[in-house]
C-alpha cells in the first residue's frame, strides 16, 4: 500500500505481479472512518475536521495508508475503502537497461544499468545473476562504454572467494549481478554510481 508513484509495481512483480488494485477513497479511508471500522480509538486531533474542512493530505502514511492497512488486516473488504482499477493502470518507472547477446567474435556480453549502490559500496546491476554463469571464471568489465579503462573481474560465488581488496562479480541475495570488493568498496574501485551502464564480456 502506498502512493501511485511507480515504486509499487516492481515490488509487486517480485511476488508474481499485482492481481487487483484499488484507489483509496480519502473519505472512506481516512483515519476517522477506518478507525471506527476496525474499532480503533483514534485521537480526535488526527481525525478530519468534523466541521467539514478538507481531509488532511500532508501525512498520508499516518492518516490514510496505515489505518486502511489496519482495516484490511482485520478482514475489511478492499472495495469498502475505494474503487477497483486495472492493475495495468498503475504508474511504472522506466525499466532499467538490461541487454545481452553474442558478439560477432563469439563472446557473450551483458550490458546492465546500476540500480543501487549500498552503504558498503556493493554495486547491484539490473541484470539477473543467471545471465553470467558462475562457470565463467573471469570476465572483462567496462563502465559507461569507457573501453580505455576495461578491467578484469572474477565471477565468484561468495566474498570469501576473493582476496582482501580484490573486486569480483557475484549473484547477490536478491538474485542480481553485483560488483563487489572484499573488505572494500566496489563503487569506489570501479568509479560507478546508480544509473551508469556496466558491460560484462566473457
Amino acid at each position: 500500500m502506498g502512493p501511485d508513484n511507480g515504486l509499487l509495481p516492481p515490488a509487486s512483480d517480485l511476488v508474481g505481479g499485482p492481481r487487483r488494485a484499488f484507489v483509496l477513497d480519502p473519505v472512506k479511508s481516512t483515519i476517522g472512518p477506518v478507525g471506527a471500522l476496525v474499532g480503533v480509538d483514534v485521537p480526535t486531533m488526527l481525525r478530519p475536521d468534523p466541521k467539514g474542512s478538507e481531509t488532511p493530505v500532508t501525512f498520508d502514511g499516518r492518516d490514510l495508508f496505515a489505518p486502511a492497512a489496519a482495516a484490511l488486516s482485520t478482514g475489511a473488504d478492499p472495495e469498502a475503502l475505494g474503487k477497483e482499477v486495472e492493475p495495468s493502470s498503475l504508474q511504472r518507472e522506466a525499466e532499467p537497461v538490461v541487454q545481452h547477446g553474442l558478439s560477432a567474435q563469439g563472446q557473450s556480453w551483458v550490458r546492465a544499468e546500476v540500480t543501487w549502490v549500498d552503504r558498503f559500496g556493493n554495486v547491484q546491476l539490473a541484470a539477473r545473476g543467471g545471465l553470467v554463469p558462475e562457470s565463467v571464471g573471469e570476465a572483462a568489465l567496462t563502465v559507461a562504454g569507457d573501453a580505455v579503462h576495461m578491467r578484469t573481474v572474477r565471477r565468484v560465488r561468495t566474498f570469501a572467494d576473493l582476496s582482501p581488496g580484490e573486486p569480483g562479480l557475484l549473484t547477490d541475495g536478491n538474485g542480481h549481478l553485483t560488483l563487489v570488493a572484499r573488505e572494500a568498496s566496489a563503487a569506489d574501485h570501479f568509479g560507478v554510481s546508480a544509473g551508469m551502464l556496466v558491460e560484462v564480456v566473457w
